[in-house]
């Protein structure tokens, strides 16, 4: 439980306290180097935090993962989400956006020594647990990117 509570005090930090208004505004901009800032940090300070957990090297492609995630997923809610903090859908928007961050830190805890799910965790020579592992990052991509974008439909 200690890499989920160190992931949720980052993005506490990150996206609520250390964030500038032009990153705000650049995460709508696909490529946006404020945007791509943002995330940047954000998978920085996964990368630190997992350091304490895993190989530097599975800490780097956790990391990756997250910078890709966190990336898309705030881009999608800045172009298909509300923006009116009157409005009751901005409310839905950001718990969604939040929601999907959090299920990143799921899929990236069974990776980690803090849970030792083996089956998992690529370290070993078995190639079929390698395979799988990535199936299962690519699955977590999918989900991420389907429910977020027919959810932001919906509301």
């Amino acid at each position: 439980m200690l890499v989920l509570l160190l992931l949720q005090l980052k993005h506490w930090y990150i996206d609520f306290v250390a964030q500038t208004p032009e990153m705000v505004a650049g995460k709508g901009i696909y490529g946006n180097p404020k945007g791509v800032l943002h995330s940047a940090q954000h998978s920085l300070a996964t990368f630190v935090i997992l350091l304490f957990f895993v190989s530097p090297l599975f800490a780097v492609l956790l990391a990756a993962f997250d910078f890709v995630t966190h990336y898309h997923i705030d881009w999608v809610k800045m172009n298909y989400g509300c923006r009116d903090i009157q409005n009751p859908k901005f409310w839905n928007h950001l718990g969604l956006d939040q929601m999907a961050h959090q299920i990143v830190f799921f899929s990236i805890l069974p990776n980690t020594n803090d849970y030792r799910f083996h089956f998992f965790l690529p370290v070993s020579s078995n190639c079929v647990s390698v395979l799988i592992f990535w199936i299962f990052l690519f699955a977590i991509h999918m989900f991420l990117k389907y429910i977020v974008f027919f959810s932001l439909l919906q509301f």
